[in-house]
């Protein structure tokens, strides 16, 4: 017994559609991709309470930027201080929490992106540190997320 089967033909209507919405994601995914980005670099004491010896200082941190969305790892570890990049480059980031002590302890940082880098401060309720990131180039992806 042979079963017959009927082919499909794609009408025109729906080759268009298909194409239209194809690329509409893409050129949406593309939007996004362009404004993701990693930047690391050191983070050296500045100002107050903060000096060089001090083990739990911050030696380098880690800003991704995921659109207009940003997480600073001040140590490159698992404290994330969230915010926001503005169109212009203007970084704004800032995590309360509470003390040993049960006082306030807010983070911030205030940075400016430009380029290939962004600059700025990382401000403690003991020390105001210099951030100096230079954003991490992956080969693999290089002309895809600029």
């Amino acid at each position: 017994m042979q079963v017959r089967t009927r082919r499909r033909v794609a009408s025109p209507r729906r080759a268009a559609l298909a194409m239209f919405v194809t690329t509409g994601l893409l050129v949406g995914c593309g939007a996004s991709l362009s404004r993701e980005a990693r930047y690391t670099g050191p983070v050296t004491p500045a100002r107050g309470a903060c000096p060089a010896a001090d083990p739990n200082r911050p030696a380098g941190g880690t800003l991704t930027v995921q659109g207009d969305r940003v997480g600073f790892a001040p140590d490159d570890g698992a404290l994330v201080i969230q915010g926001t990049i503005a169109p212009d480059g203007t970084v704004t980031a800032r995590r309360d929490e509470s003390g040993a002590n049960g006082r306030p302890y807010q983070m911030s940082l205030q940075a400016k992106q430009q380029g290939d880098s962004v600059t700025g401060t990382f401000t403690t309720p003991r020390c105001r540190y210099n951030v100096a990131l230079t954003r991490v180039r992956t080969p693999v992806f290089e002309g895809v997320l600029q």
